[in-house]
């Protein structure tokens, strides 16, 4: 990625992971680099601190060292020659893991906040989240669980709609609850310009082997309902996330039709990247397609080089790709580009 490329990711993002740790881009690209913890630290020390400065250092310098250059695609741009700004632009919340669902690739048990760790991030909402936020343009949650559910995610939301009209969010949702009902409570029906509803597959039996404390009829509803939205153009991202596994692959074809139908695009993610300790992962082998070593991977590959797939821009998967034959890692990367540069999320 280096090449004369500049990263503005540091100087523009900030993201608040498990148990408060925070980053400056996702922990797929920059091998988990924290920069600090809000739970211990003043937004600013960590923003500006000793490792976000060390991290800034090296893009300045060009050695990329802490990042992963063969794979990232994320923002670049010209080099910043300006002080760092007092705030970012762009926040992701990803420390709240509030879900209900269990799918059996992410948890085997539903987590909801004690009132004790509620209380915690509670109390951070104004003397931390709000001042934060003054100068941002884009306001990501909740990557780690479910946020219809989560109490303290929706007090947020709706905190910060009320205090700053013109933020926009990109949502990441099982989709059971995102409603139009849902969005007008939290105040934010017209201000979603990101959503990414995540499942395993359009075909109901596949669902419901995957997704306990699911509701497919529901999520079928508010898959439309989104896509009414971004067909009207008020979403400009419209993602339907999937974690692969030997249970789901045969339904990438009509999962991407299905999408395409609704004016989505697909990101498929592979399962050993979701959850901890679930009796699923602790035997992953059996169900991670992706690997050449699998009773059906041959058949998977089939799957994915066809045309509906292979030759779509909105359609990714994650570094997976790189195993199927004849694709190699530059061509890989390649799909990744277009995809993301379609989705306004590279700038060259």
């Amino acid at each position: 990625m280096t090449n004369n490329r500049f990263c503005i990711k540091p100087y523009v993002f900030f993201e608040i992971g498990t148990d408060g740790y925070c980053y400056f881009c996702s922990r797929l690209w920059n091998d988990s680099y924290c920069i600090g913890n809000i739970l211990e630290q003043s937004f600013q020390d960590v923003w500006n601190g000793d490792k976000a400065k060390e991290l800034r250092q090296s893009i300045i310098d060009n050695n990329y060292k802490f990042c992963d250059t063969n794979l990232c695609i994320m923002p670049t741009g010209k080099p910043i020659d300006t002080p760092v700004a007092d705030y970012p632009e762009e926040v992701s919340l990803c420390y709240d893991n509030t879900c209900v669902q269990q799918c059996v690739y992410c948890r085997d048990e539903p987590h909801i906040m004690s009132e004790e760790e509620q209380k915690k991030w509670d109390d951070l909402i104004e003397p931390v989240f709000i001042p934060m936020l003054q100068k941002a343009k884009l306001v990501t949650v909740n990557v780690a669980g479910e946020v219809f559910i989560s109490n303290h995610s929706k007090k947020l939301i709706k905190r910060i709609a009320e205090v700053y009209p013109n933020i926009k969010f990109a949502i990441i949702t099982n989709g059971i609850l995102c409603s139009e009902e849902n969005l007008k409570k939290l105040g934010i029906a017209d201000k979603i310009t990101d959503i990414r509803i995540s499942i395993p597959s359009c075909i109901e039996k596949t669902y419901n082997k995957i997704v306990r404390n699911g509701d497919y009829n529901k999520v079928m509803e508010n898959l439309k309902y989104v896509s009414k939205l971004k067909k009207q153009g008020l979403i400009n991202v419209f993602h339907i996330n999937c974690v692969l596994t030997s249970w789901n692959y045969k339904d990438l074809i009509p999962l991407t039709k299905f999408a395409k139908e609704l004016g989505a695009c697909v990101h498929v993610m592979i399962a050993k990247d979701m959850g901890q300790n679930t009796k699923f992962l602790n035997q992953l082998d059996k169900y991670l397609i992706t690997k050449p070593e699998h009773p059906e991977y041959n058949e998977f590959v089939k799957i994915m080089n066809n045309p509906i797939i292979k030759e779509n821009d909105d359609f990714l998967i994650n570094d997976s790709f790189k195993h199927l034959t004849p694709l190699s890692i530059k061509e890989v990367i390649k799909n990744k580009i277009n995809f993301y540069k379609k989705y306004g999320w590279n700038k060259d």
